[in-house]
């Protein structure tokens, strides 16, 4: 006698994969582009007022890849409400998805930046740490330039790799003095404290870094006098050497990309 094990094997097949999904196995399509995309990011409103890193991990979790989003961010920014994890279907699309998979946020790439628009009526960016944002000539969008540009022949050399002034005015020198707080990975607060007065020092005026900062780099490196010139700040190092920053669009000053090391700022208080 021959029996059909067809619709057995069949059934055997089904439950191993509902199995798989029960372990939290994550789909192919959530793997596609995760490799490349896995690792810190920026995620900020368009206008550049609210940031926070979140952390795209290379590691299932459900149905999808782990999420790591702080509480602090979690409160700031209500569009990462029941985010649970990230899929990337290609390169050029991110989707924060809820634990049922459902997408909360899709990131589209648009002239090289990740874009999507959540339910409150906001548009928010996710950019790699070391990017800033600049004007663009489409009106309401700002395409983003790494700070880690290669200069191709024929294109202007260091502009493409410094973070965008401000928008409107230049700064005036006299608007520079008072309290600012020191920043890590572009809107980060390190907690740290510097003061920039009009007390003649080093050949421009007195820098002053808070006692109890604890960067490393910004201790060791401990600014003693700042001066503006040309749409730059200077920072003077106790040692004698200088690091150079540029009024960015949230306005925040930005270290200049091309001097190397980690995204270092600072934004008045």
């Amino acid at each position: 006698m021959r029996f059909d094990d067809r619709p057995i094997f069949t059934r055997a097949a089904l439950g191993a994969l509902a199995c798989a999904a029960m372990l939290g196995a994550p789909p192919a399509v959530a793997q596609q582009a995760a490799p490349a995309l896995a690792g810190e990011w920026q995620f900020q409103t368009a206008d550049g007022r609210k940031k926070c890193t979140l952390a795209l991990r290379n590691a299932p979790a459900g149905g999808a890849m782990a999420l790591g989003a702080p509480a602090t961010c979690r409160r700031a920014m209500r569009a990462l409400e029941g985010a649970a994890g990230w899929t990337a279907p290609d390169a050029d699309r991110i989707d924060l998805v809820d634990k049922s998979g459902a997408a909360t946020l899709s990131f589209a790439r648009r002239e090289g930046v990740l874009v999507a628009s959540g339910a409150d009526g906001q548009v928010y960016y996710l950019v790699k740490p070391g990017e800033t944002v600049t004007a663009s000539i489409t009106p309401g969008f700002q395409p983003v330039v790494s700070a880690q540009a290669v200069s191709r022949p024929g294109a202007a050399p260091a502009a493409a790799a410094q973070p965008a002034p401000a928008a409107g005015q230049p700064v005036r020198a006299a608007d520079i003095p008072g309290r600012y707080a020191i920043l890590r990975d572009i809107n980060r607060d390190t907690g740290c404290m510097l003061t920039l007065d009009t007390s003649p020092r080093g050949g421009g005026a007195r820098a002053q870094l808070a006692p109890a900062c604890r960067d490393n780099g910004i201790s060791i490196f401990e600014p003693i006098a700042w001066s503006y010139t040309a749409g730059k700040l200077a920072l003077t190092a106790r040692k004698g050497h200088r690091a150079h920053f540029f009024m960015t669009q949230d306005g925040s000053w930005q270290k200049d990309p091309k001097e190397g090391g980690k995204p270092l700022g600072f934004r008045k208080m």
